[in-house]
């Protein structure tokens, strides 16, 4: 059956609730294997060792998560997933559907589960490795590289990630992922000294029907987007044992 300590259900008509999963440095993957399905076998095949072994528990996080909120075990989420357009988990026992994304960084995963509308979430840890001058390149439009430009080297790779997460949240929530060039959109990140109290929606520069809520979270950062910027977010951390019964 479905974790009832993790299904609280929707407070309101309008809300988000992600889920912030700490994951464990080892687990036995051979009781989960037999839950993924084709394209995530797929997916964890192409892995070795340790993030072999990330990768499978988060997808059992992914799949707890989803559970408690459709009623069903692990096993039973289908995930519908179909081009240009967000994925969905989907109880084939009882026909509801859930809007939801999904993202991974070194020992964490986040779950965003929406009531209404369409999600994306993002997460990252802020490494000057991954965060490059290069990158910031890339992935920068004209008006991000001035303000780029004007932050100090010691706070760039975390600016850097901020704006990385929150176009990639609005990315994931419109189903095209890096399909869209990351540069056409502007994500409106101000310098830490100007940024406003984390935790709050604004609205993107652009494209400006979409909306973001981003905060730092344990040492990572993380973005969720929407297109309601009045959806209540409601952030919970819980273990990977808390989540997850195996």
């Amino acid at each position: 059956m479905a974790n009832s300590a993790i299904h609280q259900g929707f407070r309101s008509s309008g809300s988000i609730d992600v889920h912030f999963v700490r994951l464990p440095d080892t687990v036995n993957i051979n009781p989960i294997l037999h839950m993924l399905d084709d394209v995530e076998a797929n997916r964890a095949n192409g892995r070795t060792g340790a993030e072999r072994c990330q990768f499978v528990a988060g997808r059992l996080a992914l799949r707890s998560v989803l559970a408690a909120y459709l009623q069903v075990s692990a096993a039973e989420v289908v995930f519908i997933r179909t081009s240009n357009a967000a994925p969905r988990a989907a109880s084939a026992r009882s026909g509801h559907r859930l809007t939801f994304s999904f993202s991974g960084t070194t020992g964490h995963v986040a779950v965003a589960v929406a009531s209404v509308g369409c999600v994306g979430v993002d997460v990252e840890q802020p490494s000057a490795a991954r965060f490059s001058d290069e990158v910031a390149s890339a992935m920068l439009c004209d008006e991000e590289r001035t303000v780029y430009a004007s932050i100090a080297d010691s706070d760039r790779t975390r600016w850097l990630a901020s704006t990385w997460v929150a176009k990639e949240a609005v990315l994931k929530a419109l189903g095209t992922g890096l399909v869209v060039d990351p540069a056409e959109l502007n994500a409106g990140v101000a310098p830490d000294t100007e940024r406003p109290t984390e935790g709050q929606w604004r609205r993107l520069v652009r494209p400006g029907d979409w909306w973001v809520w981003d905060r730092s979270w344990s040492d990572a950062c993380l973005a969720v987007a929407a297109n309601d910027g009045d959806a209540r977010v409601q952030l919970l951390e819980r273990p990977f044992s808390e989540v997850c019964r195996l």
